[in-house]
């Protein structure tokens, strides 16, 4: 009965997962509709607009200021003239993030935030012709206050689709670093970001999965007496 009760709490979240980190409660998303309700988040950049090649590597749109990392290459926000079409990944809204090296970004928001999103492409069988060669990426996300961490997460995105990732904290944030686990030049693309300054909106459903988990430490603590 304990079981089914986890369970159906995992069901309830929607496409978010709860973690726990060394230094904060964090609730990880993968469905932008959820995020944003759940979150009160809203957009940071909007659409991306077409900037191309961003020297020296750092650009600012909105409220949020990107930067590649070595061993990445060149940033580009919108592909500037570069490839035909005036677009890097055509089924992703808007302009995109590419770099040209690894898949290495940071994000420094113009103030704390306690949830950020971002749209997000990983081409297969879609890689454009000017993309490299596909790889199943995953990445590490790590969440930092300045210098501080604050907790990290990693996801991999399903290929040849737009998704979405997204993280609520409850330790306030100012940037993000977004970290490919595998050097490889492979294209993927970044689309809109997000970002909310709530501090508590964390779904039902994550308390709910909470309150389970505490029941099955509770029962296990009861069983050993």
């Amino acid at each position: 009965m304990l079981r089914r009760k986890a369970v159906l709490a995992v069901a309830l979240l929607g496409g978010a997962g709860l973690h726990g980190g060394a230094n904060a409660a964090l609730v990880t998303f993968s469905d932008q509709t959820t995020f944003l309700t759940a979150t009160g988040a809203t957009p940071a950049t909007g659409l991306l607009p077409n900037v191309g090649a961003v020297p020296p590597a750092s650009g600012i749109v909105g409220s949020v200021t990107f930067s590649s990392v070595a061993p990445s290459g060149t940033l580009f926000i919108g592909a500037g003239g570069v490839v035909p079409g005036d677009d890097w990944y055509v089924p992703l809204a808007g302009n995109d993030i590419a770099i040209s090296g690894s898949e290495n970004l940071d994000a420094v928001f113009a103030g704390p935030v306690y949830s950020f999103g971002f749209v997000f492409a990983e081409p297969d069988t879609t890689m454009p012709s000017w993309g490299g060669s596909p790889v199943d990426s995953t990445f590490t996300v790590t969440l930092r206050n300045g210098a501080t961490f604050v907790d990290s997460f990693a996801f991999n995105a399903p290929d040849d689709v737009i998704s979405f990732v997204g993280a609520w904290s409850d330790t306030a944030f100012d940037r993000v670093e977004i970290r490919e686990n595998v050097d490889n030049i492979d294209d993927e693309y970044f689309g809109a970001f997000f970002t909310g300054t709530t501090p508590v909106p964390v779904p039902a459903a994550a308390w709910l999965l909470g309150s389970a988990l505490l029941g099955l430490v509770g029962i296990s603590r009861r069983r050993r007496v």
